[in-house]
C-alpha cells in the first residue's frame, strides 16, 4: 500500500540507513505523496535592513531542494517573501537587491515648511513603482507558493492577515515602518508595517494547518546603534519592542534560522552583500536539522492518519 511503503522508507531514513536524506526529499517533493507529507511553511520575520538575509536563506533553500508549501511574512519578510513566491528564484532576487540604489529608491520629505505637518519621512511611492516593475498587478492567487503577510490598523491596533486581492497595496502596508514611511490606505484601512503587533507570525503558519514551521528571525538585538538620529531611534524602537512581542512566537517554530548579524544595523542598507551570505550560511548550517525534521514530522503525520 502507498502508504505503508512511504511508512517503511521513512523509517530507514530515521534509522540513518544507505538512502540519503536527498532521496528522500525527492521522493516527497513529488506530486504523488503531496497530501501524505507533512506541509512546511518558512516565517520571514521583520529586521528593515537586517531583515535582508531572509534573501540569503531562500537562496539556500532553493539550493537545497528543501520542501516549502507556504511563506508568511512581516515587514521586510513580506517584501523578500512575496519576490519568492511570485516565482522569482532565491539567486535572482539577491541580483536585483544588489543592484539596488537605494538613494534613488527612498525619497526623503522633509522640509523645513512642511515638518511639522509631516505623517512620515520618507515617501513609499518609489518603494511600490519599484514592487509593481518586478512583480506587476499579481494578486495573491497568482502566486507560485501560497503567501501571507501582516499589516496593522493604527486607528484600532489590530493585526491584519492579508491572503487574498491584490499583492502589492498588502505587501507595501505590511512594511511601512511607522512615523519613517507613510502609512498605506487600504480596505478601509490606515496601515502600517506588521512588525508592529506580529514580528515573526508563527501562530499564522499554524493556523493554515502547516506541520513544521522554520522562522528565519532577523530582529534581534545584539546591536546598539549610536545614532540619534529619528530614523535610527524609531527603527531601534520598533525592533527592541518586536523582540520582545516575538519570543513567544519563536518558541512555536519547529526549527529557528538566527543569520549571524551582530555587526549589521536596521539601516545598514549598504551591507547587503554581508546580510545575505549571513542568511544563506545560517541556512545551510540548519539544513540537516530542517530535513530530518521534516521527515520525523512526515512520519508523525502518517501514524496519525486513518489506514488507507
Amino acid at each position: 500500500m502507498p502508504r505503508r511503503f512511504l511508512f517503511i522508507v521513512l523509517f530507514f531514513a530515521a534509522l540513518g540507513h544507505s538512502f540519503n536524506t536527498e532521496d528522500h526529499l525527492r521522493i516527497l517533493a513529488s506530486s504523488r505523496w503531496q497530501d501524505q507529507r507533512a506541509k512546511v511553511a518558512l516565517v520571514l520575520s521583520g529586521g528593515a535592513a537586517r531583515g535582508l538575509a531572509h534573501v540569503g536563506v531562500l537562496k539556500s533553500w532553493q539550493e537545497k531542494k528543501l520542501p516549502l508549501d507556504l511563506i508568511v511574512g512581516t515587514s521586510v519578510g513580506a517584501i523578500v517573501g512575496a519576490l519568492y513566491a511570485s516565482g522569482m528564484d532565491g539567486a535572482e532576487i539577491d541580483r536585483i537587491i544588489a543592484g539596488l540604489n537605494w538613494n534613488e529608491l527612498i525619497e526623503f520629505r522633509v522640509t523645513p515648511a512642511r515638518i511639522l505637518n509631516l505623517n512620515s519621512i520618507i515617501s513609499s511611492e518609489k518603494m511600490g513603482d519599484w514592487m509593481f516593475s518586478h512583480m506587476g498587478d499579481k494578486k495573491f492567487s497568482d502566486l507560485k507558493i501560497p503567501f501571507l503577510c501582516v499589516a496593522c490598523d493604527i486607528r484600532t491596533g489590530e493585526k491584519i492577515v492579508f491572503r487574498d486581492g491584490d499583492l502589492i497595496p498588502a505587501v507595501r502596508a505590511s512594511s511601512c515602518i511607522p512615523g519613517i514611511f507613510e502609512p498605506v490606505e487600504y480596505r478601509h484601512r490606515v496601515l502600517v508595517d506588521g512588525g508592529v503587533v506580529d514580528n515573526v507570525p508563527t501562530d499564522l503558519a499554524l493556523a493554515e494547518g502547516a506541520d513544521m514551521i522554520v522562522a528565519s528571525w532577523t530582529g534581534g538585538s545584539r546591536w546598539l546603534s549610536d545614532s540619534r538620529s529619528i530614523i535610527a531611534v524609531l527603527t531601534q524602537v520598533i525592533s527592541v519592542s518586536g523582540t520582545v512581542l516575538s519570543r513567544r512566537q519563536l518558541e512555536k517554530a519547529d526549527v529557528v534560522i538566527e543569520p549571524d548579524l551582530r555587526d549589521v544595523s536596521p539601516l545598514d542598507l549598504d551591507k547587503f552583500a554581508q546580510t545575505s551570505e549571513a542568511g544563506y550560511d545560517a541556512t545551510v548550517k540548519k539544513a540537516g536539522e530542517i530535513e530530518k525534521m521534516f521527515l520525523q514530522k512526515t512520519l508523525e503525520k502518517i501514524k496519525a492518519a486513518p489506514d488507507k
